[in-house]
């Protein structure tokens, strides 16, 4: 277990959010960026096949679930970077056909391009083959501070822009 439930729970409590703890099965997709990847505001990429029923159903409640496949996930179709307008995905496809996985891939980016059409971003495909050898996917480069999508900016509020001179 990676995160234990007091940290979620002291998280919950901390930011009056509800938490829907999602329980990694799978040994090969370690953490959650494996097998979700948030696509907008309204919906997600989800390896639906590892997800606990009980989880599903509440993730529903909040959301469109596109379903991805273990294959797919597995290949990194949720480990992905979101900008405003565009999707980062790494992929060893323009390695061509002599890539062992060049049929998988295939079909995760037309995948994901049919997924980035539909909700008006830009699939923007990349090789990252020295750092993939290390079992790492693009997610495992970045940390989410705070994302905004579509573009929005926040602007600073007066007392951070006093209280920073």
């Amino acid at each position: 277990m990676r995160t234990s439930r007091s940290a979620l729970t002291w998280a919950a409590e901390r930011f009056e959010m509800e938490i829907v703890p999602f329980r990694i099965t799978d040994r090969y997709l370690y953490h959650l960026d494996c097998c979700f990847f948030r696509i907008s505001e309204e919906a997600v990429l989800l390896c639906t096949s590892v997800a606990d029923p009980v989880c599903l159903r509440a993730l529903e409640r909040h959301c469109e679930i596109i379903d991805v496949s273990l294959e797919h996930a597995r290949a990194g179709i949720t480990s992905c970077l979101q900008l405003p307008g565009e999707v980062l995905c790494e992929s060893d496809i323009k390695l061509g056909k002599a890539s062992h996985s060049y049929a998988t891939e295939k079909t995760k980016i037309e995948r994901l391009e049919n997924i980035c059409s539909r909700f008006g971003r830009e699939l923007r495909v990349f090789c990252m083959p020295e750092f993939y050898k290390s079992g790492a996917q693009l997610s495992c480069l970045i940390m989410h501070i705070r994302q905004l999508t579509d573009g929005a900016r926040r602007q600073p509020n007066v007392a951070t822009r006093q209280g920073a001179r």
